[in-house]
């Protein structure tokens, strides 16, 4: 008896720390920025809804470029076995005001979850910005970077995009033709669509 006791003392034991919580708004502080992961079986979830303040259709006007970005929350388990929150981000950019004649420059509405062309989140910064990883068709000669999103406005209807290169060396054998097309600019404001 005193066996079965400890064996399920053990169980609930393990079972309890696969199972553990973390906050996502605290998983920066926490983990990211003190290099640790979150143990295996861990939920890093959006306890506070932060996440749910990005979520929408979205618009930017940059240069002769018309921007839209289609943001979701989801749930995705890591290779280390951690589910968690985030964001996934899918955008449309055209030439003009984004009628629909004007010319589609990139378009990754369709991708999967897994597709490469997906931007993914990361994690929430402290002061109100979310980090989300970004890589487009050509990431060896330049497509790729982090996209931050800062915190929306009051009312909730606009928040400032930055875009940072990940590759800013370039390799002549891989990039024969130089930098791939950047697609998105280093600052832009992007407002919420209304119907």
């Amino acid at each position: 008896m005193k066996n079965f006791l400890v064996a399920s003392f053990l169980i609930l034991a393990v079972a309890a720390c696969s199972a553990q919580t973390v906050n996502l708004t605290n998983y920066a502080q926490d983990y990211y920025n003190q290099e640790k992961i979150p143990p295996k079986g861990a939920y890093v979830k959006d306890v506070d809804g932060y996440l749910n303040q990005f979520i929408g259709t979205w618009e930017s006007q940059i240069d002769s470029n018309h921007f839209t970005l289609y943001i979701r929350k989801g749930t995705k388990t890591t290779r280390m076995g951690v589910k968690r929150d985030m964001l996934f981000l899918t955008y449309q950019i055209k030439t003009g005001s984004g009628e629909p004649d004007s010319l589609t420059i990139e378009d990754t509405r369709e991708v999967a979850e897994d597709d490469p062309l997906m931007v993914w989140g990361k994690y929430p910064l402290t002061k109100g910005t979310y980090v989300m990883v970004y890589q487009g068709r050509d990431p060896a000669c330049g497509q790729s970077g982090i996209i931050y999103l800062k915190q929306p406005n009051e009312a909730g209807n606009s928040f400032e995009l930055y875009f940072r290169f990940l590759h800013k060396v370039i390799y002549e054998e891989q990039c024969p033709n130089g930098l791939a097309q950047i697609l998105f600019p280093e600052k832009s404001t992007v407002f919420k669509k209304t119907k």
